[in-house]
């Protein structure tokens, strides 16, 4: 099935030509599945490649993953067991897990489309060499989320098999962290060995996706979360090996390391770690769920001034708030006029404090709109802004973040909070009124229109 652009509808015709408008549309690429139309390839490992793709029929972005071709001829068997997967994969309702939009066979091989999520792996947040662990809190808000998304996987029946840094994705604009690619799922109670190749990311591999004969079950998917946490809290993975078969046999015999030996002030993880790690299936936590509650557990440990003494919001209604967070008072004057500028005619609520410590013990909910620096006293800006997105409503909040230090480096740290701009001191009025009526455009709150008219260049 082909597509006209131009009149929005099928080509039905086997000479390609549209029915409608009369033009050829013979050279056009045969849709996916009668309706996706595949883009610029995302990424590609071991067992397939994803594609990013636009469902024409919807106008909707999609990730297109097609299975590399087989080395024997797919079984009416194997096509059913990937049907079921697929059908368990769908019902799956979460989050923090890509959802699941068709199955089926293309030229031959099996494709997932499923929902694409706009944003950075954390494969990509953790990739500068030397590698750089995240900040404490996020990576354990993170991976409690992913454990979250995981225990919704796990009640279809589905083990995922393939947990790693590069299938999470971090959203933009909200920091919703979200497993993505299902490339390689099986049914839980599943043997590795019976059909199939030993399938998984040496790396996060759990002992038993190693060895053949042993089954697939949830607490595989627990303990490559926990490689990945590992990683996230410490910048290296749990187990360092020169070759695949090394690594695979770390996995099955070596004791893994603690995160307090790479970083003492990790101490309070070490036996969590160590749980989720453990070799026999049976001894680690016995859900996802219960992984997750663990990572919450000691969360506490790692938070600063978690009990705000009081809300400063007003109790007057307000359609928007907005906080600004800065210990420079003209870069708050700034700011605070930038904002006041970008939202005229918006009936919006502007608060500011001098550092997160501060924003933390006023603000019990999350704000619509945060705005503020990396470097402040006590609380920077990445921990302040991962407590602000724990508090109620904060997965709705919006963020602009600046920095004097270079940018590479915080655009990492902001990018796993789903900060959509980092911007580089000095900054000007101009510059922050657009990237704050950009974030306003996205969201709604206000109307495409011409900018309002900006006088003055003031620097902060």
């Amino acid at each position: 099935m082909k597509w006209c652009d131009a009149c929005e509808f099928f080509v039905s015709r086997e000479d390609g030509v549209c029915e409608l408008c009369g033009q050829d549309r013979s050279g056009t690429e045969p849709l996916v599945d009668s309706r996706y139309r595949l883009g610029p390839q995302l990424g590609a490992g071991g067992m397939g490649a994803v594609y990013s793709a636009l469902d024409v029929t919807l106008n909707r972005r999609a990730a297109v993953k097609f299975q590399h071709a087989q080395s024997t001829p797919l079984t009416a068997f194997k096509l059913q067991q990937f049907r079921r997967e697929a059908s368990a994969i769908a019902a799956v309702r979460s989050p923090h897990v890509a959802d699941l939009y068709s199955f089926g066979l293309h030229d031959g091989r099996p494709f997932f489309a499923m929902e694409f999520v706009n944003g950075a792996s954390l494969a990509s947040l953790l990739s500068p060499e030397p590698k750089r662990p995240l900040p404490t809190l996020r990576a354990l808000t993170l991976a409690r989320d992913i454990a979250v998304g995981l225990s919704a996987v796990h009640a279809t029946g589905i083990v995922h098999c393939d947990v790693k840094p590069s299938n999470i994705v971090i959203e933009e604009g909200t920091g919703r962290p979200v497993l993505v690619d299902f490339g390689i799922a099986t049914l839980s109670g599943s043997f590795h060995g019976d059909d199939v190749d030993i399938a998984g990311t040496p790396g996060y591999m759990a002992p038993e996706q190693a060895v053949p004969e042993h089954v697939i079950v949830p607490a595989t998917d627990v303990y490559a979360l926990g490689c990945t946490m590992f990683e996230a809290l410490t910048g290296r993975l749990p187990f360092q090996a020169p070759n695949v078969l090394r690594m695979m046999m770390a996995h099955v015999n070596d004791e893994p390391p603690k995160p307090s030996s790479v970083e003492p002030a990790l101490a309070p993880l070490d036996a969590i770690v160590r749980r989720a790690l453990e070799k026999s299936p049976s001894e680690r936590y016995t859900t996802a769920l219960a992984f997750a509650h663990a990572i919450e557990s000691v969360i506490p440990a790692f938070e600063r001034n978690r009990a705000a003494s009081s809300d400063h919001t007003s109790t007057a209604p307000v359609g928007l708030r907005a906080l600004i967070i800065d210990d420079d008072p003209m870069l708050v004057r700034l700011a605070t006029r930038a904002v006041e500028t970008a939202f005229r005619g918006v009936d919006i609520l502007v608060d500011v404090a001098n550092s997160g410590d501060e924003a933390l013990e006023r603000w019990q909910f999350a704000p619509d709109l945060v705005v503020l620096d990396l470097h402040m006293p006590g609380l920077d800006g990445t921990d302040t802004l991962a407590l602000l997105r724990e508090r109620k409503r904060g997965a709705q909040m919006r963020a602009l973040a600046w920095t004097a230090r270079p940018v590479p480096e915080a655009v990492r740290k902001f990018q796993a909070l789903g900060v959509e701009q980092v911007l580089q001191k000095p900054l000007t009025f101009q510059k922050l009124v657009a990237e704050l009526r950009a974030i306003g455009l996205k969201k709604g709150w206000v109307l495409p229109a011409e900018l309002p008219t900006i006088s003055g260049g003031n620097r902060g």
